[in-house]
């Protein structure tokens, strides 16, 4: 059976900005869906590419194709159906390979001008990227534009009133840093409930890059905060993905958005 996936529709509701995908599988969720606040939809993508990532590992677990009714970035959807399973093969040998079928399309580049995002927890890995890319000390174009904090599956079971308090403790301490946090909420766990001896630690990359994706409509670069240094990098059987982030997150972006790990020289 085929997972089918269609076109992400936008809607206003109490303040949030909410971005969902119709799934249609008997084993899957009604709907993935991304949100944020609303003052802040203007810098996120409709385009699918989020959804595709976001669920190629339960796609994989089911052992199911998608196939998704509107277009994909060409880039993406190359690597999606060649290396980025490869790699996931090889983390996690109990998936299995699927295809991901839809129309191929580029995504215009950004040519410099784009903004540049990292995710942001507070933790050493957040602040060691905040150092070492601060917008006035940082190599051109690389100068942090903006923070997020993503609710993928990192909490456990979260719910709303959970996240955002979690949100605003987190906000007081990227204001002081002089950036914007804009949070991104999710049901992206509950596709993941379907995988089974696959945790968030063995997930987090794709998660955490869905998500960068949508905010490719203004963003050109997103920094992934290395948990690892590269002396600690393999493509194997793993419980934690990050020790393949330097070969694996640059093959999530798109045309308009490059994935780049960061701070894994410390």
């Amino acid at each position: 059976m085929t997972i089918y996936v269609e076109r992400t529709e936008q809607r206003e509701e109490d303040g949030w900005a909410i971005f969902e995908t119709a799934v249609h599988h008997p084993r899957l969720p009604d709907s993935l869906y991304f949100r944020t606040f609303s003052r802040y939809s203007d810098q996120i993508s409709e385009e699918s590419d989020a959804p595709a990532l976001a669920l190629l590992i339960p796609a994989m677990a089911l052992g199911e194709d998608i196939h998704i009714t509107t277009t994909v970035s060409e880039k993406l959807l190359r690597n999606l159906n060649g290396p980025v399973q490869t790699i996931l093969l090889a983390i996690a040998p109990h998936l299995s390979h699927v295809k991901v079928i839809a129309d191929p399309e580029p995504r215009p580049p950004h040519h410099g001008d784009g903004l540049v995002a990292t995710g942001f927890s507070a933790g050493v890995d957040s602040f060691c990227t905040l150092t070492q890319y601060r917008p006035d000390d940082a190599p051109q174009g690389f100068g942090i534009s903006f923070l997020t904090y993503n609710n993928v599956g990192s909490q456990g079971l979260s719910n709303t009133k959970d996240f955002i308090e979690r949100y605003d403790r987190l906000n007081k301490k990227a204001s002081k840093e002089g950036l914007e946090l804009v949070p991104i909420d999710s049901n992206m766990d509950d596709f993941f409930q379907t995988c089974k001896d696959i945790d968030f630690v063995q997930t987090h990359s794709v998660r955490n890059s869905a998500t960068a994706l949508l905010l490719q409509k203004k963003t050109g670069r997103f920094l992934y905060s290395s948990a690892y240094p590269y002396s600690s990098t393999f493509v194997g059987k793993t419980c934690f993905i990050a020790h393949a982030d330097p070969v694996f997150l640059p093959l999530l972006g798109t045309e308009a958005i490059e994935i780049l790990p960061v701070g894994g020289r410390a």
